[in-house]
């Protein structure tokens, strides 16, 4: 999921995720990856995304290049499976 992370940032960025106040959402349906992808935004950082997506209006950089993207989304069948396992969706 952050394997493009240094372990510096992954650390912080871990510690931001489990001490903030984070929610876990299923969506499901009918090309849910790829609506939910337009949704989120389709980029990593906030600036790259579409302006009406989830990521460009709440997310932001921070000094130091720790983002906070506000929130996550798989790009493939097989990433939304891993993360729903570390997640607790069974």
């Amino acid at each position: 999921m952050y394997g493009h992370l240094s372990p510096e940032t992954l650390q912080k960025t871990v510690s931001y995720l489990w001490g903030s106040n984070c929610k876990a959402y299923l969506v499901e349906g009918e090309d849910a990856i790829a609506k939910l992808v337009v949704i989120a935004g389709k980029n990593f950082s906030a600036n790259e995304c579409d302006v009406k997506s989830i990521r460009h209006m709440f997310g932001n950089r921070l000094p130091g290049s720790e983002y906070r993207n506000a929130i996550h989304r798989p790009t493939t069948p097989e990433e939304a499976r891993r993360d729903l396992e570390i997640l607790g969706f069974h």
